[in-house]
């Protein structure tokens, strides 16, 4: 049953549309009867039809007017108009034809019951596809899941189901740019289960990227879609600032501490097993390093990395080299690099790179007579005047003042 609200001003006017409703239509049903514009816009809001037939002309607030504030406030009511022929033409303009159909005094009854019943064919058609798209969704929903775990699982296995991903990137309204397979092994003092991790892991990660995820026996594996806008090298970057923040957030927010295996990026969807295979070298590495943690023989093995680390650096600081190019030489994540230097050196990567360029900086000043550029290009800053501006923060003092005090 369709619902209808009747807004014109003229008593008989009302009545006789609502008798001729009655009698045409037995899938309508009369619900409220409006005598002017702000009436009709109170009732619409309350009763929300599915249909109105509002007359144009009615003291104060006119039907146009009426049911322009309506639009303007979202509703779904759909309208007909009900006017003079002589008006017509003025109606239409003022409308912008965001109206669904108009009934002309005078008509036959035939004409009127053409424009009735095409929109309420319109809205039963509206309604029938909403009801087939949300059981879509629904059903969608529940068979989501299922379809992910196939596909992780099939790049897990190195085979790569091709077009079950493309179907749930359709289903899902997702877009595949590139993107890198992450493995997360819970730290065996955590005793989570895996619906427990699988929220944790939503909470952290679906503000920050799409993705897709399934549990494993000792842990999850994930796909990470990365956005469009990030490319080239910003990707790598972009991937460890999003599994650094997932192993924060999930250590901070659910008290559960993860290792990260993280593969390397690829464009196409069917390098994801290699990726896949890289996160879990990556993961087992780590895995070799924290076994012995709380011991001597970890100690020394999370040690190894920054003394590797220390001595690349001491050997190019004189070059443009970064925290991700220095983890990838050592062949450890960027984002375990820097929190064992910081752990263990108490200093940032940035830090320790800028303490041994000052300390060569200083020597060259010393026990040289290079100019400013030459000692900053031995120093690996391409830019004098950023070199002077960290010296002095690191000195207290100019190259000039640094050699006259000497």
């Amino acid at each position: 049953m369709l619902t209808m609200i009747i807004a014109d001003d003229e008593g008989i006017a009302r009545k006789s549309l609502e008798l001729f409703i009655q009698k045409e239509f037995a899938d309508i049903e009369i619900i409220a009867l409006a005598k002017d514009g702000t009436e009709l816009v109170r009732l619409v809001e309350k009763e929300q039809p599915d249909m109105a037939i509002v007359d144009i002309n009615m003291p104060g607030l006119n039907g146009i007017e009426a049911i322009e504030i309506l639009h303007a406030k979202g509703v779904k009511t759909r309208f007909i108009i009900h006017t003079a022929y002589s008006e017509f033409e003025y109606v239409k303009k003022a409308l912008d034809m965001k109206v669904d159909g108009y009934l002309l005094k005078p008509e036959n009854q035939e004409a009127r019951i053409r424009t009735i019943r095409k929109l309420c064919e319109e809205i039963q058609k509206s309604e029938n596809e909403q009801k087939e798209k949300s059981e879509m969704q629904n059903l969608l929903h529940e068979v989501s899941p299922v379809l992910e775990q196939e596909i992780l699982f099939s790049i897990a296995a190195g085979h790569p189901e091709t077009e079950k991903f493309g179907t749930l990137c359709m289903v899902k309204g997702l877009e595949f740019h590139a993107g890198c397979m992450v493995t997360l092994l819970p730290d065996h003092r955590n005793r989570v289960r895996g619906k427990e991790m699988e929220q944790a892991v939503e909470h952290a990660l679906k503000p920050l990227c799409d993705y897709l995820s399934a549990a494993t026996e000792s842990g999850m594996m994930l796909l990470l879609l990365i956005p469009d806008q990030v490319v080239g090298e910003k990707r790598k970057a972009w991937l460890w600032d999003v599994t650094g923040l997932l192993s924060d957030k999930l250590r901070t927010d659910a008290g559960l501490a993860v290792r990260t295996g993280t593969g390397n990026v690829y464009t196409e969807f069917e390098k994801m097993s290699s990726s896949y295979a890289e996160s879990l070298e990556e993961l087992k590495e780590l895995t070799r390093t924290a076994s012995g943690a709380g011991t001597e023989e970890g100690t020394e093995k999370t040690g190894i990395y920054v003394e590797r680390a220390a001595a690349y650096i001491s050997r190019n600081y004189e070059r443009d080299i970064s925290l991700e190019h220095t983890a990838s030489v050592i062949k450890i994540s960027p984002y375990y690099l820097s929190r064992l230097m910081k752990q263990e050196l108490g200093v940032t990567f940035v830090e320790y790179l800028t303490n041994i360029r000052m300390e060569e900086a200083k020597r060259l000043s010393a026990e040289t007579t290079l100019s400013v550029k030459e000692i900053a290009g031995r120093c690996g800053y391409s830019n004098d005047t950023y070199f002077c501006r960290v010296f002095k923060k690191y000195t207290g003092k100019t190259i000039g003042e640094y050699r006259r005090n000497l």
